[in-house]
C-alpha cells in the first residue's frame, strides 16, 4: 500500500508537503511524525520537518518494528524517552530499515515533555 499524507490548514497549522511511503510500511511513523510536527509549530510558531526514518530505524526495542508498522502510542513513548527527534534534513527518509545512527538522532528538533 502506498501511503501519502497531506495536512493543510488546521487551527493555523499549514503543511506544504505530500511524503510518500514508498514501499515501507510505516504508517505509524508517518502519523506520528505529522502530529509532532502540527504539534512542534502550535507551540513554536516554526514549521520544521521531522524524520520518518529516526522512528524506522531506532525505535526498535518496544513493539515497533520499523517497516512492519506498529502503534503511534509506542513511537510517541520512544520520543518521549530519546529526549526529542530530529529533523529530515538530518536523518533524511530512505523507505527501507537501516541500522540506527546515534549522532543523527542526538540532534533534537522537536520533544515531548
Amino acid at each position: 500500500m502506498n501511503f501519502r499524507i497531506l495536512l493543510t490548514r488546521v487551527q493555523g497549522v499549514t503543511k506544504h508537503t505530500i511524503k510518500d511511503q514508498s514501499q515501507c510500511g510505516c504508517f505509524w511513523v508517518f502519523s506520528t511524525v505529522a502530529a509532532m510536527e502540527e504539534i512542534s509549530q502550535l507551540t513554536t510558531g516554526k514549521l520544521v520537518s521531522l524524520s520518518e526514518q529516526e522512528l524506522v530505524d531506532c525505535d526498535i526495542k518496544g513493539e515497533d518494528q520499523g517497516c512492519n508498522g506498529e502503534l503511534m502510542d509506542d513511537a510517541f513513548k520512544f520520543i518521549k524517552q530519546n529526549k526529542g527527534q530530529t529533523t529530515e534534513a538530518n536523518y533524511p527518509y530512505k523507505g527501507v530499515v537501516g541500522k540506527c545512527i546515534p549522532n543523527k538522532e542526538a540532534n533534537h528538533a522537536a520533544n515531548i515533555k
